[in-house]
């Protein structure tokens, strides 16, 4: 059974309006925006998120300021056959929210920020072998007016701004293969949380029962994934590196 995530219960004074439309029939709900933030963000983790959690009142309205209730009919020609908690996750998944402005603006630019230390991480230049600085990626996207959604994952929106970087500047995906081997007491510390800093290709242990393992990783988190192995390991970890041609 899922364990359900608990996001920031909804409050009303944080809530706004959010409407649902399909062909000439409309509703209404009251979500609350910093919450239906996070639901949007965390697709992967999506169906273990209460959308109760969500909405500042799980009522589905025909006009919320006037706190008319939407009837049966038209709620089962808008979603037939679905549960409330079904339709509920339809009009935040849907619907069209009447976010504040600064809010919208605020996490916008929180969503660049993270794009641009990504690719600044994972990026270089492959005529000079270097890095561009923030500032530089920051200057490029600014001028080609790419834009940033505000709630969606910026790994994958990372991935669309440098296809569109690629046109104007020389700039390729970089990283390095760490070839590591850790005593076999340790493996249990590293054989998870090393996956969040790259894509583990091969993983085996030898007849001591020693962990080996190549990991791709960004080159520009190589010292991070190192020290955390050091870390982990009480410094015993054996590694060298291999750049990934």
């Amino acid at each position: 059974m899922n364990q359900l995530i608990t996001l920031t219960m909804a409050k009303v004074d944080e809530s706004c309006i959010i409407r649902y439309k399909k062909g000439n029939l409309e509703v209404e709900a009251l979500i609350e925006y910093k919450s239906l933030a996070q639901y949007l963000e965390k697709e992967e983790e999506r169906e273990n998120i209460s959308i109760y959690d969500i909405f500042a009142d799980t009522k589905i309205f025909s006009d919320t300021k006037k706190g008319l209730v939407a009837d049966n009919d038209t709620l089962e020609k808008l979603f037939p056959n679905k549960t409330e908690e079904e339709m509920l996750k339809e009009i935040a998944l849907h619907g069209d929210a009447q976010i504040p402005t600064s809010y919208l603006n605020e996490q916008r630019e929180k969503k660049k920020d993270l794009i641009i230390n990504y690719l600044t991480n994972q990026t270089i230049n492959p005529q000079t072998k270097h890095r561009y600085t923030s500032a530089m990626l920051k200057d490029e996207i600014d001028s080609l007016k790419i834009s940033i959604l505000p709630f969606r994952n910026h790994i994958k929106q990372a991935e669309d701004v440098f296809k569109q970087l690629k046109v104007k500047i020389p700039i390729k995906f970089d990283s390095t293969i760490i070839i590591i081997q850790v005593e076999s007491q340790f493996s249990g510390l590293i054989i998870k949380p090393i996956r969040e800093f790259g894509t583990v290709e091969k993983q085996f242990y030898d007849d001591t029962g020693n962990m080996h393992m190549h990991i791709k990783v960004p080159t520009g988190r190589v010292d991070e994934t190192i020290d955390f192995l050091k870390d982990k390991t009480k410094g015993s970890v054996s590694y060298h590196l291999q750049k990934d041609d």
